[in-house]
């Protein structure tokens, strides 16, 4: 693919970091008309991509009728959502930008599919997030809330992590068994 001339062969991070640094417009010229302008072949390249990857693509819905405004409604969030995903990725994680093809591929669907679950059920939505250690279900749960507030919801997140007893408390539980010191296992959660 080539944009304003460089040819990015087709990675998806690159595009997307292309796309988000494009120039302000011209003067007479809206912001609107440069943004599509801009991203007409962005958007069909996006589209391509969506389509490419089969798995995520057929879990979040994307067809090839549909592709093309999916690639635009998520470019679309994903330049208004942009800086604070970087802050937060910055701020908890102390990584220097938003991880461009994690937000598009993962992020991003997933929050609008939980949006869209959520005007369907017209009641308030619980999602769990199951995962190992390390797995990154809070900077996932972190990530939805920052995109899913920019989409006018309010988000409640709660962590495990947020129930455990105190490391006192597990000192004592201990005394029964060796294992409960350790946050994990059942018994050591502040029900």
């Amino acid at each position: 693919m080539t944009l304003d001339g460089v040819d990015f062969g087709g990675d998806l991070e690159t595009v997307l970091a292309a796309h988000l640094s494009l120039p302000k417009p011209q003067a007479g010229e809206s912001a609107e008309a440069a943004e599509i302008a801009a991203t007409a072949e962005t958007i069909d390249f996006l589209a391509q991509a969506l389509l490419s990857q089969r798995s995520p693509a057929l879990a979040f819905g994307v067809t090839a009728a549909n592709s093309r405004a999916v690639a635009q409604e998520r470019l679309r969030l994903l330049r208004a959502t942009y800086a604070p995903l970087t802050q937060l990725c910055h701020q908890q994680l102390g990584w220097p930008s938003c991880p461009l093809a994690i937000a598009w591929t993962l992020w991003l669907p997933l929050a609008i599919a939980l949006a869209t679950a959520r005007r369907e059920l017209d009641r308030p939505l619980i999602q769990g997030i199951l995962g190992g250690q390390g797995t990154g279900k809070t900077t996932l749960a972190a990530a939805l809330t920052v995109i899913l507030t920019h989409l006018g919801y309010r988000v409640c997140a709660l962590s495990l992590d947020d129930l455990y007893k105190t490391y006192a408390q597990r000192q004592q539980l201990q005394q029964h068994d060796p294992r409960l010191i350790w946050r994990g296992p059942p018994g050591t959660h502040d029900v």
